[in-house]
């Protein structure tokens, strides 16, 4: 079967003789009214479809334009109903273009064939008429719940967004009304030129989907960013939904604010959090962000699944392309933090280098320690391509010496923050408490865009080198990696900063404990509870002494707020309150932390600049911290 594609384009529809008679055809297809005051107060997570589709209203206005859908601060959509037509007369009052406009993109695989639709017309048998709509039906619902869940994972153009998924929802309302009262609806179901729109709508629908899922990610909306066609692609969008509805007898009047104005207020928006992520406001700078964080994501996305199917690697091609490093290449120094950790220095470029070993537990077989470093290695030559960022510790690979393996990262002078600033406490002032924050966050939000999750973000893992500039250090690809590169036990430490749905989990009864997916919502709180302790200089919960574990465990079950000093600016602690918000769903996202502390950067310091503040370093530190890492 040929496909059917219909394009619509924004048009006045003149008054009718019928105008009179709308009124007489609110009983035959029920109108739904979407204004602010009703989408407003409507959840996502919980539409009830049939009872909001159900809106008891004044009869159906004239479809000629009136005041009311032409106020100077709303952009309204009056759509009203009409009598049933041939298939042209509906092309028709469509207004449908012979150009295409882009967007068509469907992933809906649907049985539908051109027999079928003659069939529907001439059929007698309401069953069968029906039996035809149903996957369309079935279809229609599934595309729409896709794109609500979309929205909800949505961390760009939120508002944008909305104004699409308010359509949709309603769409579908209307469609699980019409599903709900198909014995009601024999005349719609009868018509052959309604299964050609409904199959139609999909289509739509499916364009919709795949524009929200470009436009709610950063890493994948950057075409929109340099042409500005978001805009004309969001109104052909609206304008084909639009045309649907009104075509299909599914009419709706939609009162929103300038939906257009909010659009290009978003799109400075995205220019605006790249700012903040320390990526400069030139297309080559913002370029390079996308093609490395894309690459790695993607990078990361094959790894996780070839973990999950336990695919065997072929190892020449590791050996191709993460070959060892000698370890005879690297002069030993006579720093040593602790027994699994020393300072070299590489013979090549004289670069300080930390030698961390992995591999020192003797029970441990030589296919293990083997099996092990392949498993590193792995990681690795992905982790090696963050080295674009300035906020994360920078890795060079794994190294092999005296029968030992070693992960090789660059040198931080000072040892991680709780040490450094627990040693220069009175010499860190306000600036320097902002550049840390907001090079962490940097951090963070670079990870997270590479959809890597640290899992332990606490000050134990943020080391300080010796231009006192702090990265994120101690994370991997998989908790693998992470328990074999470091220690990580639920103790007093990491219980500081973890997540109320994480600490929280309880027994019931004999059952074994629910298991929660440690997420970006979890990370989140861990970062708000980093940035308590940047601001106060002591970790958080710092101040019980007796039985801390039992007690961090009380205070966050009864929604204990860490307590902040008056020196701390009343901007960060409202970014610190909505991180560690005790419900995951109400949490602040990182892009608006970074955004909220790039302007912290700008106010308290007077610096206007892309880069790290201009701020001068206490020089109380040593050589180097005995625990390291």
């Amino acid at each position: 079967m040929s496909k059917r594609k219909y394009f619509f384009t924004s048009s006045k529809k003149s008054p009718t003789n019928d105008d009179d008679d709308d009124h007489l055809r609110e009983s035959k297809y029920p109108r739904i009214k979407i204004d602010d005051s009703t989408i407003d107060t409507m959840d996502v997570e919980d539409v009830d479809y049939s009872s909001s589709y159900l809106v008891p209203l004044s009869p159906s206005p004239s479809p000629s334009p009136s005041p009311s859908c032409h106020s100077p601060s709303y952009s309204t959509y009056c759509i009203t109903n009409h009598d049933d037509n041939s298939v042209s007369n509906e092309l028709k009052k469509m207004n449908l273009n012979n150009v295409e406009m882009g967007f068509n993109v469907c992933n809906t695989t649907l049985d539908i064939t051109d027999k079928m639709l003659t069939v529907v017309g001439g059929a007698s048998s309401v069953a069968k008429n029906f039996s035809e709509f149903a996957p369309l039906i079935s279809s229609f619902l599934n595309v729409g719940n896709e794109i609500i869940k979309l929205y909800k994972k949505a961390k760009q153009h939120k508002e944008l967004c909305g104004f699409l998924l308010k359509r949709c929802k309603f769409a579908m309302a209307a469609v699980e009304d019409l599903d709900l009262r198909k014995t009601e609806n024999v005349e719609f179901f009868s018509k052959q030129e309604h299964l050609t729109l409904f199959l139609g709508f999909i289509n739509c629908m499916e364009g919709i989907k795949s524009f929200i899922a470009e436009v709610s990610q950063l890493k994948t909306l950057q075409k929109y960013l340099y042409t500005n066609s978001i805009e004309e692609k969001f109104t052909n969008l609206a304008t084909e939904f639009d045309g649907y509805m009104q075509n299909l007898n599914f009419s709706f009047t939609i009162q929103s604010r300038d939906e257009l104005l909010t659009v290009k207020n978003e799109i400075q928006q995205i220019k605006e959090i790249l700012l903040s992520y320390g990526v400069p406001d030139d297309r080559k700078s913002q370029q390079n962000f996308f093609d490395v964080t894309n690459l790695v994501t993607e990078k990361n996305i094959e790894f996780q699944e070839q973990s999950r199917k336990r695919m065997v690697i072929d190892s020449s091609k590791l050996e191709e392309n993460e070959p060892l490093l000698d370890g005879n290449e690297f002069s030993k120094t006579s720093i040593s933090p602790s027994k699994r950790i020393e300072k070299r220095t590489s013979y090549k470029n004289s670069d300080d280098v930390c030698f961390k070993e992995f591999s020192n537990n003797s029970s441990a077989t030589l296919t293990k320690q083997e099996e092990t470093q392949i498993e590193i290695r792995r990681q690795v030559n992905i982790l090696k391509l963050l080295k674009d960022s300035e906020h994360i510790i920078r890795f060079y690979g794994v190294a092999h010496d005296d029968n030992k393996y070693y992960l090789v990262t660059e040198w931080m002078k000072h040892g991680n923050l709780h040490e450094y600033y627990t040693k220069c406490k009175d010499s860190i002032n306000l600036e320097t408490k902002i550049k840390f924050a907001l090079d962490i966050c940097r951090g963070v939000a670079y990870l997270h865009e590479c959809e890597i999750l640290h899992r332990d973000i606490q000050s134990a893992n943020i080391l300080v080198n010796g231009h006192n500039k702090v990265k994120i250090a101690n994370f991997g690809l998989s908790r693998k990696f992470s328990d074999i590169t470091r220690n990580i036990l639920q103790n007093l430490e990491n219980i500081r900063y973890m997540a109320p749905e994480k600490l929280l989990i309880t027994n019931n009864g004999d059952t074994k404990k629910r298991k929660i997916s440690y997420d970006s919502k979890c990370e989140i709180y861990s970062v708000g509870a980093l940035l308590w302790e940047i601001a106060e200089l002591k970790k958080p919960h710092s101040d019980l002494e007796s039985e801390p574990i039992i007690n961090i465990r009380e205070r966050v079950k009864k929604r204990y707020c860490l307590p902040f000093t008056n020196s701390v600016p009343p901007e960060w602690e409202h970014v610190v309150t909505k991180a560690m918000e005790y419900d995951p769903k109400w949490r602040i996202n990182i892009s608006e932390i970074c955004r909220e502390f790039y302007k912290m950067s700008e106010k308290y310091s007077g610096y206007s600049g892309l880069h790290s503040l201009n701020v001068s370093f206490p020089s109380c530190v040593p050589d180097h911290f005995p625990n390291l890492i």
